[in-house]
């Protein structure tokens, strides 16, 4: 029997501590708001029901997230587990007739079990931890973020001054005492009329950076399934294109929700369990649609209305009638 490892903490769990440790010996910038706003998001997205004897129903997804190689097993002594499962033996396709299985926490549970004794949990069909991916769109998120930050240092400054060390010495006192908000700079008199100034033009428009983070933060939502904000107001889609930005995203979703229906409907039937699923998230895009189609045909029929004539110079011909 392996050596139970009797010393992982909550985040050893998810493994959240080694990541923490990696950013900060490579000095990259976390930011916890994400796990908060993404991370947190993805972990909620299903629950489950009638699985306390197996897990918390609460770190079911967290383990899934975080984790792959996940399966469920029958231990003769434990009852049914949650298990991580390690190839085996292999057959002539160079796939696993049978695997080894440890506990979360590393205990071994099961040696040279067979294939058919287990039930794999999938988040996703290659079984890539999302954490992974996330984590990919996250930093790229991280970077706009960063990016705008020193733009916006940057513009703090109109200008640019050039003079003797003497001045600018001084003049570096009188720029940190308006930064820090002290409502009077004072200096002597010899700073007047011995600068020369050019301007600083900011390296890119912060508009667009704002643009380029809201466009990243949608397609980190559309990996997890969700459909993110568009850019532009809702009203001013048309219904077909507001079906064809979300054909992607419900896909996503569909592939999830097939995942974790197909193992709890196998370990209910393979193990007498009456695990439920339940989906805390739901798409709403054909709900959606039909608002904002009946949103446009009311808002047609009062400018017919008032104006005693059709309006031809909107975009009326695109909207089909449901």
């Amino acid at each position: 029997m392996a050596k139970p490892v009797n010393d992982m903490s909550y985040y050893d769990l998810l493994n959240l501590n080694h990541y923490v440790n990696k950013e900060m010996l490579e000095n990259k910038l976390i930011d916890f708001r994400f796990f908060k706003d993404i991370i947190d998001v993805k972990t909620s997205m299903f629950n489950y029901e009638n699985i306390e004897d197996i897990i918390e129903p609460d770190m079911m997804e967290p383990i899934i997230c975080f984790n792959n190689c996940l399966c469920l097993y029958k231990s003769p002594s434990l009852g049914v587990v949650l298990c991580k499962y390690v190839a085996n033996t292999l057959d002539h396709n160079n796939l696993p007739l049978t695997y080894d299985l440890y506990s979360i926490s590393g205990t071994l549970l099961g040696e040279n079990v067979n294939k058919k004794d287990i039930v794999k949990v999938k988040d996703n069909k290659l079984d890539i931890p999302p954490f992974i991916t996330l984590m990919a769109w996250i930093e790229h998120i991280t970077k706009v973020e960063t990016t705008l930050d020193a733009n916006l240092t940057v513009a703090r400054l109109p200008a640019t001054f050039v003079g003797d060390k003497k001045l600018i010495t001084s003049f570096n006192q009188l720029i940190k005492k308006a930064i820090n908000g002290e409502p009077f700079a004072v200096g002597t008199s010899d700073l007047k009329g011995k600068f020369e100034q050019f301007n600083i033009d900011l390296p890119i428009d912060p508009e667009k950076l704002i643009e380029l983070y809201k466009n990243y933060f949608n397609f980190t939502l559309q990996s997890m399934g969700i459909a993110g904000t568009n850019t532009q107001k809702r009203e001013r889609l048309l219904v077909g294109e507001v079906q064809s930005q979300n054909e992607y995203t419900d896909f996503i979703y569909e592939e999830l929700l097939y995942n974790r229906t197909k193992w709890v409907n196998e370990a209910n039937k393979k193990f007498g369990t009456n695990i439920k699923l339940i989906e805390t998230k739901r798409t709403f895009t054909r709900r959606k649609i039909d608002e904002l189609a009946e949103q446009q045909r009311l808002s047609m029929g009062n400018l017919k209305e008032g104006d005693g004539k059709d309006d031809k110079s909107g975009s009326s011909g695109n909207i089909e009638k449901q």
